[in-house]
């Protein structure tokens, strides 16, 4: 194999390295941006045009059932409004977002100056807000404004924490650039007109046990609400899948030397067979054994070492694929099943069209783009190229044996 030859492998499998080193560090910055629970949660996303007067409209009442009625179970929610803040005698638009102590679970905020309102002051219907960066800087032009008195939607709160936004790709890509100001829900709910919750996000753990898209919807049923009116989205099967993306990468890198190694090996035995079987027809068996005895030992010795390279490189490589429970039907023939997921996804289709995406699922819908454009960029780029290579190797030694 000559220079360039290597050259065009070696860039091939560079590309699909770095494919992969960036598709899992894309989910990382997912991950992190949705706060220390990660992507082990279910949201529920009100569809656009939903109100409190409608019957599917969730509360505050609402979300003090779902507590109850699964202890130790952590959730929260977001009301959004777009309205003015002012401080320091200037004034920004914003978007004020309602939310309980619990919303940095479900999603990163960098709070870098004072903190996250107690739980006690969102009991005891303390007026606090957690402002972001780029809102203290615009109305006070500094960070230091704890403590400091700032007007939202016509009233006064106390700034009990400033956060700044995270400096990833994701935030970059998602941001609508109106700054944010979170303050707690029984608040937003006092001052905002026909409110409602717009996310409702809990955790799936341990392990994803819980299965949030069903258990949720049939208790607030109990309470005459309509959940068909919120979309809902296991982002745990979401991580799951994503990361099955670079694990198949790997496994195709992989197995590809397992493939040569083991048409090495037999190229090995066919050569040793013709060997013996040109040496029966002069020989006995027990004196070819002896004879060629060193170059047994040494193809027995070429047997380990390569089957060791195997096991390790498939130690590596190996993986078990998932498959989403609702692409498994109960028959194993039965194709009325997947014309109903068919069917399924065609109506989800319509019902994403019909309500305005929150920043969490805009930024995992980022997520999945940038993870399929590497990975259909990568097998063109990186593995033809690979094959490419092989396949002239190939030819010039088939070209030198001729």
């Amino acid at each position: 194999m000559n220079n360039k030859t290597w050259r065009v492998l070696l860039i091939g499998w560079a590309i699909m390295i770095l494919s992969i080193c960036l598709e899992d560090d894309v989910l990382m910055q997912l991950k992190r941006v949705n706060g220390p629970g990660g992507l082990e949660k279910t949201v529920f996303t009100a569809r656009l045009g939903l109100n409190s007067d409608k019957t599917g409209s969730l509360d505050i009442d609402d979300i003090d059932y779902l507590r109850k009625k699964l202890p130790g179970i952590n959730l929260s929610y977001l009301a959004r409004q777009e309205g003015m803040a002012e401080g320091n005698h200037k004034t920004a638009g914003v978007k004020v977002l309602g939310i309980n102590y619990l919303w940095p679970r479900f999603y990163a905020l960098n709070i870098t100056a004072g903190s996250m309102w107690t739980p006690q002051a969102e009991n005891e219907g303390q007026r606090v807000a957690v402002i972001s960066s780029e809102l203290a800087i615009r109305l006070y032009g500094t960070m230091e404004v704890i403590n400091t008195q700032i007007k939202v939607l016509g009233k006064d709160y106390l700034i009990a924490g400033i956060y700044t936004p995270s400096a990833g790709i994701l935030k970059h890509l998602t941001d609508d650039g109106i700054p944010e100001v979170y303050i707690p829900g029984a608040a937003f709910f006092e001052t905002v007109q026909n409110p409602f919750i717009r996310e409702l996000q809990i955790d799936s753990a341990p392990a994803g046990s819980l299965d949030s898209a069903k258990m949720i919807p049939a208790l607030l049923h109990l309470r005459g609400k309509d959940m068909t009116a919120y979309t809902a989205i296991d982002y745990h099967m979401a991580r799951v899948l994503m990361e099955q993306v670079p694990q198949i990468q790997v496994f195709i890198m992989g197995i590809l030397p397992i493939l040569v190694i083991l048409k090495f090996w037999l190229s090995r035995i066919r050569n040793i067979a013709w060997a013996l079987r040109r040496d029966s027809r002069e020989d006995d068996f027990r004196i070819i054994m002896k004879k060629r005895r060193r170059e047994i030992r040494n193809f027995l010795g070429l047997t380990a070492g390569l089957l060791a390279v195997i096991v390790f490189i498939w130690s590596r490589i190996h993986f078990s694929p998932y498959i989403p429970p609702r692409l498994i039907p109960d028959d194993l023939i039965d194709i009325s099943h997947y014309a109903e997921v068919v069917k399924q996804d065609i109506s989800t289709g319509q019902i994403m069209a019909e309500y305005c995406r929150p920043e969490t699922e805009v930024q995992l819908g980022v997520c999945k783009i940038i993870n399929r454009f590497l990975y259909y960029i990568a097998w063109p780029l990186g593995l033809g190229r690979a094959l490419y290579a092989w396949s002239q190797y190939k030819r010039k030694a088939g070209e030198c044996n001729e």
